[in-house]
């Protein structure tokens, strides 16, 4: 499995690299198959007009077939314009058939924000899918154990999102 993070905040790639560390250790300590994680972390603030505008080579970067957009529209509300530019960018170059999973919270004006990006990105959508409740009662955030430790932040154990998957025409 291999991933590319982009985010603005830099320490996010401490997470996910002590994640990709702690499913690796676990899998091994059970005999299990060896799961291959590699992934990089590119900085970049789609917020901002300029490291938008100026990102490197977006042709070798945004070649991949699945895009996820978690909860990054609602984050953002309040300048969309340069993440619909960003989206776009991603979009040319992602090759025909791409997947976009995006997850937002439960709001129309999330579903409104997801419609206007995947049509003014070339992407057709599915229907939007919703989600909510609670973590199981045999699950426990304890569970986690040093994932939880490495990752040093207590994880949601409540949501109500909704989901839908654009394709790249």
């Amino acid at each position: 499995m291999n991933f590319l993070l982009v985010d603005r905040i830099n320490e996010w790639a401490d997470t996910w690299r002590a994640a990709r560390t702690q499913i690796q250790t676990r899998l091994q300590k059970r005999g299990k198959p060896p799961l291959l994680i590699s992934g990089d972390f590119i900085q970049v603030d789609v917020n901002s007009a300029s490291d938008v505008r100026n990102f490197g080579n977006w042709g070798t970067v945004f070649t991949q077939d699945l895009y996820i957009l978690c909860y990054l529209i609602s984050e953002i509300f309040d300048d969309i314009g340069n993440l619909e530019e960003f989206t776009r960018l991603v979009a040319r170059q992602a090759p025909v058939g791409a997947k976009f999973l995006f997850v937002e919270r439960r709001e129309s004006q999330w579903e409104d924000k997801i419609k206007d990006l995947a049509a003014n990105s070339g992407m057709a959508l599915e229907e939007f899918r919703y989600s909510q409740g609670n973590m199981d009662a045999d699950e426990q955030m304890s569970d986690l154990g040093e994932i939880l430790d490495d990752v040093g932040r207590k994880s949601r154990v409540t949501w109500d999102a909704l989901y839908c998957v654009g394709t790249k025409q």
